[in-house]
Parts: C-alpha cells; sequence; structure tokens
C-alpha cells in the first residue's frame, strides 16, 4: 500500500557516523569550585535571613507593638504555651 521511501536511510555499510576522538574530555565533577561557591553564597544568605526573621518579633515588640502585631510580624504561626 506505501512504498517505504529508503533512499535517505544510509546503509550499515556506509560511513555515516562521525567520531571526533581529538575531544577533551569533559570533566563531570559535581563539587566543582563554581558550585562550592554558589552553595556558600547561598548558604550565607539563608543564615542571615533566618537570623533576621527570628528577631523580627522582638523588633516589633521593642518598638511598642503588641503582641498580636509581634505574631503577623513572624513569618511562620507558632504555637505559644
Amino acid at each position: 500500500m506505501f512504498k517505504e521511501n529508503t533512499s535517505a536511510i544510509p546503509s550499515a555499510t556506509e560511513e555515516s557516523v562521525i567520531i571526533d576522538t581529538s575531544a577533551e574530555p569533559v570533566d563531570n565533577r559535581l563539587f566543582t569550585s563554581d558550585f562550592v561557591l554558589a552553595m556558600s553564597a547561598d548558604f550565607a544568605n539563608a543564615l542571615g535571613m533566618q537570623m533576621l526573621i527570628a528577631t523580627l518579633p522582638l523588633y516589633v515588640l521593642s518598638l511598642g507593638g503588641g503582641q498580636s502585631a509581634a505574631g503577623l510580624a513572624c513569618p511562620k504561626p507558632r504555637l505559644q504555651p
């Protein structure tokens, strides 16, 4: 019914694949210097933000805000004993 077009398909005897063996090997290490530097910067940023967020309710209280304002300033709801 349909005639298969095999003229564009290279046969197994033709040399249609060219392998470049002169290329340098690729370095696939995960812990490169760029990765370690980026992770260190991200850790320092997260640590600084956590230090600021943890003291934000105390800062609101020192400005004269009430307990509810200090609770709203805290990004995570916490249970009070």
